[in-house]
């Protein structure tokens, strides 16, 4: 499979085994980017937008990066990197961010329940391909099977430009909402645990 801009038929299923073995073959298969997220709050710029929250990342990376050959790490880095991607825009929602071994994302709430509810669905997508194909996978090349965490938190943030040229400029996002997310990982006693060693669940809103 050669490197690839996102297209729907990535996000069939059946693929994502084998494109999970390629990339640890020959690395990212995909073009992953944040332009979308950008083009979107581009459009609100110094003003306040209700979002869910989503932010994923790797349990015990750390200890990975300290004792893995770094390629192996690597590898480990662009898959966890390029499926994320994909379960988030499959369920509507736009990347924002790629931190170390972290992926930041948002759903647009303009209808709360619904984001919040293309959230959960990224989340059980996500639960899915480690279990069934991702985790496999590792095995397969002498890796160790990856735990992540999921964290979610409904609310609003400021769109905030950084530089004066409006087109080229980054835009991020700034208040409680991202800040409580960014810090759910060390909330131990909120999570919750959906009977998959693979993947932990931190909810921090609630919708009536």
């Amino acid at each position: 499979m050669s490197s690839n801009t996102m297209n729907s038929g990535i996000f069939d299923p059946k693929l994502i085994q084998p494109r999970v073995l390629q990339t640890l073959e020959e690395g990212a298969q995909l073009d992953l980017s944040t332009e979308s997220a950008r083009q979107f709050l581009k459009k609100s710029v110094d003003k306040k937008i209700e979002v869910v929250i989503l932010y994923v990342d790797i349990n015990g990376s750390t200890r990975m990066s300290l004792t893995l050959p770094a390629i192996k790490f690597a590898r480990i880095i662009q898959v966890f990197s390029q499926e994320m991607s994909i379960a988030v825009i499959n369920s509507g929602g736009h990347v924002f961010k790629y931190v170390g071994d972290a992926v930041i994302a948002f759903f647009p709430a303009e209808h709360p329940k619904q984001a919040a509810a293309n959230a959960i669905e990224c989340a059980k997508a996500m639960t899915e391909a480690f279990t069934k194909y991702i985790n496999p996978s590792f095995q397969m090349y002498g890796l160790p099977a990856v735990t992540v965490k999921v964290a979610f938190e409904y609310g609003n943030v400021l769109v905030v430009p950084y530089g004066k040229r409006s087109r080229t400029s980054h835009v991020d996002i700034v208040g409680a909402t991202i800040s409580i997310v960014a810090k759910a990982s060390i909330r131990k006693a909120d999570a919750y645990h959906n009977g998959s060693s693979h993947i932990q669940y931190f909810f921090f809103w609630c919708l009536a």
